[in-house]
């Protein structure tokens, strides 16, 4: 199974980014190890629209089954929905501490997509 997790910064001891499209990076974790398999810098991350529906497209790519992050707009949440990645919010955990809690079965999962303060754009 491969998990993503939305981070401002390439390192698993960084915060887990509390936007999905906007996140700096992607880290990728193989759930039999501990460890970062890879990391992806998002590109989309500066476009005026669309780096939500980008940043999903780039986990069908990657064959991600799990995204551990926080709010999920509209049309990223269905492109991930609907491509049977399933969304967990990991956003009051360092990115190691959400992928051992989420191996734990301790994250809650993300049911819909989400907007507020600051979440003008989709993403």
């Amino acid at each position: 199974m491969m998990i993503c997790v939305t981070s401002e910064e390439n390192s698993s001891n960084a915060n887990v980014s509390s936007r999905f499209g906007r996140s700096k990076y992607f880290l990728f974790f193989e759930s039999d190890k501990n460890e970062i398999s890879k990391i992806v810098e998002n590109s989309a991350i500066s476009v005026g629209r669309g780096a939500g529906i980008s940043a999903a497209q780039e986990m069908v790519e990657q064959k991600v089954n799990v995204v551990i992050t926080g709010r999920v707009g509209p049309n990223a949440f269905n492109a991930l929905s609907s491509s049977g990645i399933k969304i967990y919010d990991g956003t009051s955990f360092l990115v190691k501490e959400a992928v051992e809690k989420f191996k734990k079965g301790e994250l809650d999962s993300i049911e819909k997509a989400l907007a507020g303060p600051g979440f003008n754009r989709q993403g």
